[in-house]
């Protein structure tokens, strides 16, 4: 059964530009290295309440073993390093682990 992660990132001001080249270092990486992250898509929106630029990742995983190879592998450490030394976050990231009960993924 597949894990289904929705992570949301609020941004500083001014910090998207380099928060979506960061996260695409980490697609780039899952791509190469993770069979088993099955989606990992990069959006942005703007907060309608606090009109902060967010990020926001859709994750789908095969099993636990590919979640727990995401998250500790050498590329997920370092980002997290680096969007807190650079101070990109507004907020600590939200994680959402959701279940799919249907619907349209794709008609491709």
């Amino acid at each position: 059964m597949s894990l289904y992660i929705i992570a949301i990132f609020a941004l500083n001001e001014g910090k998207l530009a380099r928060s979506i080249e960061l996260f695409k270092c980490i697609a780039d990486s899952v791509k190469k290295n993770e069979p088993d992250c099955l989606r990992f898509e990069i959006m942005s929106s703007t907060n309608a309440e606090t009109k902060q630029e967010e990020i926001v990742v859709l994750e789908t995983f095969a099993n636990q073993a590919a979640v727990e190879l995401h998250q500790t592998s050498d590329v997920n450490v370092a980002f997290f390093k680096t969007i807190m030394d650079e101070e990109l976050l507004a907020a600590p990231p939200l994680f959402k682990a959701t279940k799919s009960h249907g619907g349209l993924l794709s008609r491709v």
